[in-house]
């Protein structure tokens, strides 16, 4: 894990971001065909390209490689005090060597670089790798947090994880 570098996405790295998160949302469009409809894929993916299209000195998108070669990503969507993983995702022949388990300490860096409070993620259920990443990772597995959110996903399977990156380890 030790070579593996995070750094902000750039132009060159966004087709292959943009790949990956089109063929992970067809995976939970099987599972969950109502929760996946085509303008939130196009919402991802308009969100994906302004976050490095706009960068700037504060990147909410972050790219891992490893040997050169770029393996995975991150993308954050902070609100006020607070900061989703709003999308994570490592490609297939990169899975298992440590890429995720990067990009979620990078994650919670970044929050506490910036003092955000929470750092939350939503897993979809069926999504045995992502919750098994967040739980390793020390994020905590919310319920009454969210539960006026449960009018809009009371059919959805997702779950919530949080952490405050104040509180989490430095790595």
């Amino acid at each position: 894990m030790a070579d593996i570098q995070i750094a902000p996405t750039t132009q060159a790295q966004l087709e292959a971001v943009l790949d990956q998160t089109r063929a992970t949302f067809q995976t939970h469009r099987a599972r969950f065909p109502k929760a996946f409809p085509d303008q939130i894929l196009l919402k991802l993916e308009e969100i994906h390209r302004d976050a490095v299209d706009l960068a700037g000195d504060k990147p909410t998108s972050f790219c891992a490689q490893l040997r050169g070669e770029t393996t995975g990503f991150v993308l954050l969507r902070p609100k006020k005090r607070a900061c989703l993983v709003y999308d994570i995702g490592v490609f297939p022949r990169f899975r298992r060597q440590g890429v995720a388990r990067a990009l979620v300490r990078h994650a919670v860096s970044v929050a506490r670089d910036r003092r955000w409070h929470l750092l939350m993620a939503s897993v979809w259920d069926g999504n045995a790798s992502s919750h098994q990443l967040f739980q390793s990772a020390g994020f905590k597995r919310q319920t009454s947090l969210f539960d006026p959110l449960a009018m809009f996903f009371q059919k959805s399977n997702v779950t919530i994880y949080c952490c405050d990156p104040g509180k989490m380890p430095k790595i």
